[in-house]
């Protein structure tokens, strides 16, 4: 489940139910209005939060995600997974339109720059150092 908070009267404004398994990380599409989330399996969730449905978007089956961000257009869902592959997926098609390879090991952490020229991604390498790619959005370019 998940909780969307009043902060203003610091009380849950309303709940929203979804997958069995626990939540592991949400984003929150300011374009868009919903919410997506990453559950303990790897299957990515998006909310219409207005209506509180939870549709899934990416199947476990399909792919282990672990990180998640929007594009600054709000019609790309951008995600990191534990093979260090980001994916660019669109929300229309539900399809990966494009994609980043570059960290040697899973991704933790995606995410865009204020002007949405510049995507950042952090992950841990073979090794278990940390490992920081920032990516130009203009072919693929770190």
């Amino acid at each position: 489940m998940i909780g969307v908070w009043d902060i203003a009267n610091a009380d849950t404004h309303r709940e929203l139910c979804g997958p069995e398994s626990p939540i592991e990380v949400v984003e929150w599409s300011k374009r868009r209005g919903t919410l997506a989330a990453i559950d303990s399996s790897g299957s990515v969730y998006d909310w219409d939060a207005q209506l509180g449905a939870a549709k899934l978007l990416l199947s476990r089956r399909t792919t282990n995600e672990q990180a998640l961000g929007f594009g600054s257009s709000g019609r790309v869902l951008i995600t990191g997974n534990s093979t260090g592959v980001v994916k660019f997926w669109g929300f229309t098609t539900e399809q990966v339109v494009f994609s980043l390879d570059g960290h040697d090991g899973p991704i933790t952490t995606v995410v865009f720059s204020p002007d949405g020229r510049t995507l950042a991604t952090a992950g841990v390498d073979q090794e278990g150092r940390n490992q920081l790619l920032v990516w130009s959005s203009g072919a693929g370019e770190r």
